[in-house]
């Protein structure tokens, strides 16, 4: 299992433009699954930003860059796969070598049973 300093590489502040401002409504995380990386968060989350366009931070060497989410998934022809029963939300997510981020194999997250 990947330690703390791994963890906070994973975890992805959501929020919205909202004038000059920038909106935290909520957290997300990255998990892996067969070379797809998956951006995971609530539905609650989505229903915070109230249908506004979603964007994240994203940490790169030396600073960080807002990425302007929504934008992505529609230009990608993409959209939050949604499950009612656990509430769970979660998109495809993209990767660029200069991003700080990482995901967590879904192999080190799932149950065993």
């Amino acid at each position: 299992m990947a330690g703390v300093a791994e963890l906070q590489h994973t975890t992805l502040c959501l929020g919205v433009q909202q004038g000059e401002q920038w909106q935290p409504v909520g957290l997300g995380f990255l998990l892996t699954d067969d070379q797809v990386v998956w951006l995971v968060t609530t539905s609650r989350v989505l229903e915070r930003a109230g249908g506004a366009p979603i964007s994240t931070w994203v940490k790169r060497t030396g600073d960080g860059v807002l990425l302007g989410l929504s934008a992505i998934m529609q230009s990608s022809g993409l959209d939050w796969v949604r499950e009612p029963q656990t509430g769970l939300a979660m998109t495809v997510f993209p990767l660029h070598p200069e991003w700080d981020v990482r995901a967590l194999p879904l192999a080190q997250t799932a149950p065993r049973g």
